[in-house]
């Protein structure tokens, strides 16, 4: 849900909550969609929302 209220964008939003809920999406293809999506915004705010999520998985995998 943190996730949701930085990034602002819904889909995004059920993308992330769907990848951790099943646990089949791998992080390669996490990190293909924070490519892509690096291409979409801001850099500096494509940074944030990528450490944010670097740093949930760091947390959910140790």
């Amino acid at each position: 849900m943190i996730l949701a209220l930085i990034a602002g964008n819904h889909g995004l939003a059920i993308w992330y909550n769907r990848a951790f809920k099943t646990g089949l999406i791998g992080f390669k293809s996490l990190l293909n969609h924070f490519f892509y999506s690096y291409k979409l915004r801001n850099r500096t705010f494509a940074s944030l929302v990528f450490s944010t999520i670097r740093a949930k998985i760091n947390e959910v995998t140790t």
